[in-house]
């Protein structure tokens, strides 16, 4: 008998992404991105998850690759667990040599017969098109691949590529994050976006195409709230505030870490979410937006990681919206010893 919620762990793994959708059906979970693997597996341990239908990584950034190997060998042969799709871009993951270790291994478990034994898994490409994808995705009950196509993909790496002439496809270089595959949760009403790393050149594309897709209750920003470099297709820009315009939730949350290189998120990013009437903005952990103010003397900060939120978990099927955890009164009180919170900056 299916779960009458799904529900949805936006896991706190520092700077990146981690995603585990637990239901509909008993003991499933889908699996998008792992920055770390251990935060993982314990979800699929607590709610004794035994089938993956599919596995996902939406693109190859470090931030989102990293554990993606160790939680699928964990699970298969620590947990004895099956999982049924891996849908990653093989094409693509071989041009950084980071990742030449996580390609390996998963290329060595989805072997017809090899030191692992038998097959453990379909191999797919993350794409629309991809028959595979699309029927498993189906049988979720709960989730849909909004983008990219392949004709898409094969379009960001041309114009990645260099002018010689090479014919291999090759990882769009210039906008490396462009091809993100988007998954769109819906259940029983409710609906969740989760934005990958997706700039403003493929929300463009996305939105001509199937602006009325992108409505959702939930948004999992895209690019850690980064800001979106300008990307014009058919005298058309979408910003921040534009894309949040076209999907309209009403919570919003950002998976980002304390202290990221990256400067993450953007001062403007914030603005235009905050900007909004009555939405909700969430961060797996506080950053120096929070917790230093520019208006006075910093605030002393906390060493390592500081998770404000923390891991946030959705549930989709429980009363007339989606219900976000942690409460609006836990996360207040979590942010009162903050220097300058930002989501209680109101423009």
């Amino acid at each position: 008998m299916p779960n009458e919620v799904v529900q949805v762990f936006c896991l706190d793994v520092g700077q990146g992404d981690a995603t585990v959708i637990v239901g509909p059906q008993r003991g499933r979970a889908i699996i998008v991105d792992a920055r770390q693997p251990e935060p993982i597996l314990d979800v699929l341990r607590e709610h004794r998850i035994s089938r993956i239908p599919v596995a996902l990584l939406t693109h190859d950034d470090y931030d989102h690759i990293a554990g993606f190997a160790a939680v699928l060998r964990e699970f298969l042969h620590g947990m004895q667990g099956a999982i049924d799709l891996v849908a990653y871009d093989s094409d693509r993951l071989p041009q950084s040599g980071a990742f030449s270790g996580q390609l390996a291994l998963l290329k060595e478990l989805c072997l017809p017969e090899g030191p692992l034994g038998p097959r453990a898994f379909q191999p797919c490409t993350p794409t629309t098109n991809d028959r595979f994808l699309s029927a498993m995705l189906r049988g979720t009950q709960v989730a849909t691949l909004l983008y990219p196509s392949k004709l898409e993909v094969d379009f960001l790496a041309r114009s990645g590529s260099s002018r010689k002439g090479r014919r291999k496809r090759q990882r769009p270089r210039s906008r490396p994050n462009e091809a993100s595959a988007i998954l769109k949760l819906e259940w029983a009403g409710h609906r969740m976006l989760l934005g990958a790393d997706l700039g403003a050149l493929g929300w463009t594309v996305l939105s001509r195409k199937q602006a009325q897709s992108l409505h959702a209750h939930v948004f999992r920003f895209p690019h850690h709230g980064g800001r979106f470099s300008r990307t014009e297709v058919q005298n058309q820009v979408i910003s921040e505030a534009g894309l949040l315009d076209i999907v309209s939730p009403s919570t919003v949350i950002l998976s980002v870490g304390t202290g990221n290189s990256h400067r993450h998120p953007d001062p403007g990013t914030v603005r235009a979410i905050c900007a909004r009437r009555d939405v909700r903005l969430l961060c797996t952990e506080a950053t120096e937006l929070c917790l230093c103010s520019g208006h006075q003397v910093p605030a002393a900060r906390p060493s390592g990681a500081v998770p404000c939120a923390g891991t946030v978990t959705v549930i989709l099927g429980a009363g007339p919206m989606p219900t976000v955890l942690p409460s609006e009164e836990v996360h207040s009180r979590t942010i009162d010893g903050f220097a300058c919170p930002a989501c209680r900056r109101r423009v």
